[in-house]
């Protein structure tokens, strides 16, 4: 087995051959997990409820009700500019539904 050839160019803009590096082959003896959860529960259930999970993220309830979760934040983002644009004071109401808006699309992206 002979190592290939690379081209390589010089400070001086000449073009080389040299002898490419050889594979280095790693190998390990890892620990291996037994399955348990620190809490007990295995990974089959874990599974099942993932799997669970995956399911009503992706169901038509969640999609809609995230479109609707949508729709109020625009409104509340847009009262929140005009009152700033009249210069008045934001509503708090309008500023803690906005969060939990920025939470529920959080949450919808990591689940």
């Amino acid at each position: 087995d002979t190592p290939r050839q690379e081209m390589s160019t010089t400070s001086t803009g000449t073009r080389t051959k040299r002898p490419r590096k050889s594979m280095v082959q790693v190998t390990g003896n890892f620990i291996q997990h037994d399955g348990k959860s620190a809490g007990g529960q295995d990974s089959k259930s874990r599974r099942s409820s993932s799997k669970w999970l995956h399911k009503v993220m992706k169901s038509y309830y969640v999609a809609n009700f995230m479109a609707l979760v949508v729709l109020l934040d625009a409104y509340c983002t847009c009262a929140g500019i005009d009152a700033r644009a009249a210069k008045h004071e934001p509503d708090v109401a309008l500023l803690v539904i906005s969060d939990v808006c920025l939470v529920l699309y959080t949450l919808e992206l990591t689940v």
